[in-house]
């Protein structure tokens, strides 16, 4: 599948922060109940699931990524928190909204605006 140059950054940075929610949910593995830790990796693996159909360029990836974000946010507002992030700083509620909220913007973007023209093996923006 072509891509651009903005969609491999989009796609590293979809990897950096999934390794950072995986690495964090290692970390605190003993303070999250079991159910909760279910709820977590549903939410990551519908992550990873969207940003790789992002990738090949699906037109569903919007609609698998708006599924990821209304969950996060709902578990944001819900709890309150993310799964114990802030213990570690007053700011994560929001870093964490950030994130998912950017996720959707990116996923929209890549799939309505962002059309590649390929001609021959050159991409063209």
């Amino acid at each position: 599948t072509p891509a651009s140059n903005a969609l491999k950054l989009w796609s590293i940075y979809q990897y950096v922060m999934t390794m950072i929610l995986l690495l964090f949910m290692f970390y605190n593995f003993g303070n999250i109940s079991f159910d909760n830790l279910l709820l977590y990796g549903l939410v990551v693996f519908i992550g990873i699931y969207g940003y790789t159909t992002l990738m090949d360029r699906k037109k569903h990836a919007v609609i698998v990524e708006g599924i990821r974000v209304a969950l996060a946010l709902t578990i944001l507002f819900y709890f309150d928190d993310w799964f114990g992030l802030n213990a570690y700083t007053p700011y994560g509620i929001y870093i964490v909204a950030f994130y998912y909220l950017s996720t959707i913007i990116g996923a929209v973007y890549f799939t309505y605006f962002e059309k590649l023209d390929v001609v021959s093996t050159e991409i063209v923006v």
